[in-house]
């Protein structure tokens, strides 16, 4: 027993020797890290007064909040333990159009009282099939829906709906929220949010639309079913572009089929050819045609812990002003929204749209949608990151550059081409403008970025650089690389 003891107590003070030991290493070695920078082309006093502020961690428990002036040496901050706020966050700040039709392999159900739409299609042929007997049958679901089922998931700061919605047909509404709310309650008031945008947006399902359904009839309370989509030109998804300000949702729809072809496993996107031959809906019966939609909301709820706690009950209240919602900005057919950004410090809404001739920007007046400017872009499919003082279209390896003046418009200033650079692939981009030139910092695979300065001129200055961390006490001090999150570029003024 004694021997025990005295193994015990050593066994912890060499544990927390250990610990110490690690530590001390750590803080010791915490700017223990290279940066190895190639010059490609161009002179490195292109860099100055850019910097580059970067958060990265190793193994999401050693943090550095690195200033890495790109003319000088940079300096880190480190720390132990985990970052306060993920690397990875997700922008809850949308509002979903979904479509409710799945194709789907053999899954177990049993029967339900409160089936909607293809579930209870599905569920009304399982009961015709004897028990231990399979039915496989052809099935148009033009004869079932008029118009295509849409599901509704709102999730804006302070309002919401209390559960993604998959159907928002009257009478799904009634059967699955109506008679069995006790299992799925939606308050008056989220009803009516469902609703109004149900009736907003009916889409006539015009053409067929074959599914092929198996079922094997495993018991009485059960059965095992499949359904396969036939014709994936018939499906239509929504695909939601929006945005919000403090009090003010904008979104548009997508106005074309199979935009995405969806299944259990994947989803699967139709080719450039594809895309061209897509067959338009019928947008006649939303109100206003199709274009872009706008509705109020107020801040109901002061985070989504408190909306939980209520969204069970019957006073619960979504926040949302489903009586304005209406057509802001009515939009030609062939017209198809990229993007759109809300930048309220300068009264904007901006939207990317891709047209026949190329890619369009649209201001609009955030106040009152009244159009602003009309800007020619790119003519091809170009990839457009706003900047709110500048605007930049790359497509490949050719780049333009759109400046913001003081009356808030926007002209081109040049376009250039960047050479490419073999071997390297970018993961990501940062630019910064200081109104003469333009740097891209391009975040790359394994730890190795590219650094390009540019001017109306042309290519000024380019650099490969890596970021290595030597941490002690690994393996042959083995090379750990950044992971880095949370960056930004900016030119001192």
């Amino acid at each position: 027993m004694k021997a025990s003891r005295i193994l015990l107590g050593l066994c912890c003070a060499l544990a927390l020797a250990a610990v110490l030991f690690v530590t001390v290493s750590l803080q010791r070695e915490r700017e223990n890290y290279t940066v190895c920078r190639e010059i490609l082309q161009g002179d490195a006093s292109a860099l100055e007064g850019l910097t580059l502020h970067q958060n990265a961690h190793a193994m999401n428990h050693l943090l550095w909040e690195l200033d890495f002036p790109l003319d000088g040496a940079p300096t880190c901050d480190f720390q132990l333990g985990r970052p306060e706020s993920e690397p990875y966050r997700f922008d809850y700040d949308q509002i979903m159009l979904t479509t409710p039709i799945r194709q789907h392999t053999s899954q177990k159900y049993y029967f339900r009282n409160y089936a909607c739409g293809v579930d209870r299609i599905v569920q009304d042929l399982a009961k015709t099939v004897p028990v231990g007997d399979e039915l496989e049958i052809t099935v148009d679901l033009r004869d079932h829906f008029d118009y295509y089922p849409l599901g509704l998931d709102i999730n804006l700061p302070g309002a919401m709906l209390p559960s993604h919605v998959e159907y928002l047909d009257p009478a799904e509404l009634a059967v699955f929220y109506g008679e069995y709310s006790d299992l799925f309650p939606l308050s008056p008031d989220a009803m009516a949010v469902c609703r109004k945008f149900g009736e907003f947006f009916r889409i006539p399902m015009e053409r067929p639309f074959p599914v092929r359904i198996h079922i094997l009839r495993e018991s009485e309370k059960h059965y095992a079913s499949s359904l396969e989509i036939l014709d994936p030109t018939a499906v239509y998804e929504p695909q939601v572009t929006s945005v919000s300000t403090g009090d003010q949702c904008f979104f548009a729809i997508n106005n074309r089929l199979n935009v995405v072809f969806a299944t259990d496993e994947n989803m699967v996107l139709p080719d450039s050819g594809e895309r061209a031959e897509r067959q338009y809906i019928d947008t006649s019966l939303i109100p206003g045609g199709y274009g872009l939609y706008s509705f109020s909301f107020h801040r109901e709820h002061q985070n989504d812990q408190e909306c939980v706690t209520v969204c069970m009950t019957p006073e619960f209240q979504t926040g949302i002003a489903y009586e304005t919602l209406r057509n802001v900005y009515p939009l030609r057919a062939e017209v198809e929204v990229i993007t759109l950004v809300a930048d309220e410090a300068a009264h904007q809404l901006r939207m990317v749209t891709m047209e026949p001739d190329g890619l369009w920007l649209t201001v609009l007046n955030l106040a009152t949608a009244e159009e602003v400017q009309r800007l020619f872009l790119d003519g091809e499919d170009a990839i457009v990151v706003d900047r709110s003082d500048f605007l930049v279209a790359k497509h490949k390896s050719r780049l333009s550059l759109f400046a913001r003046d003081d009356d808030g418009l926007y002209h081109q200033q040049f376009t250039v081409q960047i050479p490419e650079v073999d071997g390297f692939e970018s993961s990501g981009e940062l630019f910064a403008y200081n109104g003469n030139q333009l740097a891209i910092y391009c975040n790359g695979w394994r730890s190795q970025d590219l650094i390009t300065v540019v001017d109306e001129t042309g290519v000024l200055y380019q650099e490969l650089m890596s970021n290595i961390l030597k941490l002690p006490l690994s393996p042959l001090h083995w090379e750990n690389r950044f992971i880095s999150y949370d960056s930004t570029l900016i030119w001192d003024p």
